[in-house]
């Protein structure tokens, strides 16, 4: 089975390089790096960037089948100093 990997912010979306996977190599591994234009705004009040909701998703290569998501805020990592 053929998987890929989508980022998606409201609607924007990127995707990864189509990686194969099977019972004899159960894991794909995505060395790649996204990269999309956005903007987080700052909260005047709170002292730091507003929460930015993101949702990656595991996909089929023809997207007719969600395997798995994850969500993450780009807000949290653009208030840490480590990120």
């Amino acid at each position: 089975m053929d998987v890929v990997i989508i980022w998606k912010q409201r609607t924007k979306f990127i995707d990864t390089k189509v990686k194969r996977i099977s019972p004899y190599e159960p894991k794909a591994i995505f060395d790649e790096k996204f990269q999309m234009k956005t903007a987080i705004d700052w909260d005047n009040i709170r002292g730091k960037f507003a929460k930015k909701q993101s949702i990656l998703s595991v996909f089929t290569e023809d997207r007719s089948r969600l395997l798995g998501e994850a969500d993450f805020d780009l807000g949290k990592y653009a208030n840490d100093p480590k990120a």
